[in-house]
């Protein structure tokens, strides 16, 4: 298993996106989390698909700051614990 956290700081751009759908081809994780994202519940659905993943949990973000999301594949069990704008527990 690995996983991987990127500060991504905007993942709405076409070429951020673009960026982090490459490396997750290439390096395949179990568990993608992106930080400081910028976005709501539906694009992050909709960049879970993009990426590859079949599911996710995100903490939408607060105006200008912040977004939370982690990613993951079946057959990968992820419950989330509890969640704030700052972090989210799973396990």
């Amino acid at each position: 298993m690995n996983a991987f956290c990127w500060n991504c700081r905007g993942a709405g751009k076409p070429a951020t996106v673009r960026e982090i759908r490459e490396f997750a081809m290439k390096f395949t994780p179990t568990v993608l989390c992106i930080v400081e994202t910028h976005l709501d519940r539906v694009r992050v659905e909709n960049l879970a698909s993009t990426l590859g993943f079949d599911n996710s949990f995100y903490v939408s973000s607060q105006g200008r700051s912040g977004g939370l999301g982690i990613f993951w594949n079946n057959p990968i069990k992820v419950e989330i614990l509890g969640y704030s704008v700052y972090h989210i527990l799973c396990s």
